[in-house]
């Protein structure tokens, strides 16, 4: 183990509760994206990769800065 016990129990209740927050923001997304279906000629779905894909970039870069 690279952690101490109290460590550990943060990082996983990050982990967990990051896991919770992606869920539940993943459909208030996906719902909110459904209403722009033929908006500037694109799919619905396409919306919706297009916006969860930048923001999972937004994160992997604020992440690459972020940590240590």
């Amino acid at each position: 183990m690279w952690y101490t016990p109290k460590e550990l129990a943060t990082r996983m209740a990050i982990f967990y509760g990051a896991n919770t927050a992606a869920g539940a923001f993943g459909g208030v997304i996906a719902y909110g994206v459904g209403n722009m279906d033929g908006l500037h000629g694109m799919r619905a779905w396409k919306w919706l990769f297009l916006i969860e894909g930048c923001i999972t970039i937004a994160a992997g870069l604020a992440c690459f800065w972020c940590l240590p």
